[in-house]
């Protein structure tokens, strides 16, 4: 059973497209678009992003945000002055258990 199949509440917190960021030669935009695409065929209950502004990662999410528009997929974007620590996340944590539970 795919991933898509087995979570309908989706929390990610400091990502954006590694392959810009690692230099990784295997990304494939289209491979991506086809897997967000087989994703948005079951577009999960919530599916929010957390992105700090002070994260190493910050420049990777505009692209993200980007091909989750191009594709059509329902998401949340939430942004702070965060960087990529525990204490970020424990911010984001808070505000995203409550959707879990309503």
């Amino acid at each position: 059973m795919p991933i898509r199949d087995k979570f309908k509440y989706i929390g990610v917190m400091s990502m954006g497209l590694f392959s810009s960021f690692r230099g990784n030669n295997d990304y494939s935009k289209e491979n991506h678009i086809a897997q967000l695409q087989s994703l948005k065929e079951n577009q999960p209950s919530e599916y929010w992003v957390f992105m700090g502004k002070k994260d190493f990662l910050y420049k990777t999410v505009t692209p993200l945000n980007e091909l989750y528009k191009e594709v059509g997929l329902r998401y949340t974007y939430k942004e702070d002055d965060g960087r990529h620590d525990w204490y970020s996340w424990r911010k984001y944590l808070t505000e995203f258990l409550p959707v879990l539970f309503k």
